[in-house]
C-alpha cells in the first residue's frame, strides 16, 4: 500500500511539473513574440498620442510640440524679446498650406554650437480615400512653386505598411530632397537659410478610410546623422502606428482641411 501510494504521489508530482513547465514555455514564447513585434518601435514612445482628437499615433522619442513664441535677441541692443515664432517653423515654407493642419512637433539637434530642428507637421482631412488625389495635387502644386523643386521630377509613389493599431496600410509618399529653407539658431539668433535637407510627406490612402492623415517630415542634412534612424525610417514606423478614433470624422467642422492661422501669420484676405 505504501509503495503504491509513493508511486502515485511521484507520478502526480511529475505531471504537475510537466504542466507547470508547459505553462512557463507558453508564457516565455508569448513574451518573445511580444518583444520581437515591439523591437522595431524602440525609438518611438510606447503610448499613442492623440493629435487634435483626429488621429492617434506614436511619435519618436524626444519630439515635443513647437512653442508658438520664443525669445529673440534684438539685433541692435542685444536685449531679449518675446516674439511669435516664424510660421515656417511650423510648416515647410514650400507647403505653407498643409491640408487639415493640426500641430507640429520637433526635436532640437545641436552641432557646432548651432541648433537645428527635425520636425513633423500633422494634419487630418475628413473624407474617404477618393479625396487623396486632390490633396496630392494641392501639395505638389505648392512644392513646385519653390525654386528648389520647380524644375524637378518629384512625384507621389505608393507605399504599403503593416499597421499595428488597425490603421491605414496604404499610403502615398512624396519625397523632396535638396536645398530648402530651414531655421537654425546661432548664438540665440534665429536664422533662415537654404541648405540640403529632406522632406517626406505621407498621406494615408486606404479606399475605405473616413479621414486622410497628412504627415510631413523634415530634417536638414546637417543634423540628420544625430537621429537614431533616418527620417524615412521614422516616417514608416510612425505610419504603422496611426489609428483613427471612431468619431474622428463625425461632426467635422467645415473649417477642417483649411490652413490654421498661427501667431505671426498675416491676416486672411478680406
Amino acid at each position: 500500500m505504501r509503495l503504491w501510494l509513493c508511486r502515485w504521489l511521484g507520478m502526480a508530482v511529475m505531471l504537475a511539473a510537466g504542466c507547470s513547465s508547459a505553462r512557463y514555455d507558453d508564457g516565455y514564447a508569448k513574451q518573445v513574440e511580444t518583444y520581437r513585434a515591439e523591437a522595431p518601435f524602440a525609438y518611438l514612445v510606447r503610448t499613442p498620442e492623440s493629435i487634435g482628437g483626429k488621429l492617434d499615433l506614436r511619435l519618436p522619442r524626444g519630439f515635443a510640440a513647437v512653442p508658438r513664441r520664443q525669445e529673440k535677441a534684438d539685433q541692435t541692443t542685444g536685449e531679449m524679446r518675446d516674439e511669435p515664432i516664424d510660421p515656417s517653423r511650423l510648416r515647410p515654407p514650400f507647403v505653407g498650406d498643409v491640408p487639415g493642419y493640426i500641430d507640429t512637433l520637433e526635436r532640437s539637434l545641436t552641432i557646432d554650437n548651432a541648433e537645428y530642428f527635425a520636425s513633423v507637421a500633422i494634419g487630418a482631412v475628413p473624407g474617404d480615400g477618393g479625396q487623396v488625389a486632390a490633396i496630392e495635387a494641392a501639395i505638389l502644386r505648392q512644392a513646385k512653386s519653390d525654386d528648389s523643386f520647380k524644375n524637378g521630377d518629384q512625384a507621389w509613389v505608393s507605399r504599403d505598411v503593416q499597421p499595428i493599431a488597425g490603421g491605414p496600410a496604404a499610403w502615398r509618399v512624396l519625397t523632396l530632397e535638396g536645398p530648402q529653407i530651414f531655421e537654425g539658431v546661432v548664438a540665440t539668433m534665429p536664422e533662415f537659410k537654404r541648405q540640403p535637407g529632406r522632406c517626406e510627406i505621407w498621406l494615408s490612402a486606404d479606399p475605405d478610410q473616413k479621414t486622410t492623415a497628412v504627415i510631413v517630415w523634415r530634417c536638414p542634412d546637417t543634423v540628420a546623422d544625430l537621429l537614431e534612424v533616418p527620417v524615412s525610417r521614422f516616417a514608416e514606423l510612425v505610419a504603422r502606428t496611426v489609428a483613427f478614433p471612431p468619431d474622428a470624422a463625425e461632426g467635422a467642422d467645415p473649417a477642417d482641411g483649411q490652413p490654421v492661422a498661427e501667431p505671426g501669420d498675416p491676416p486672411p484676405a478680406a
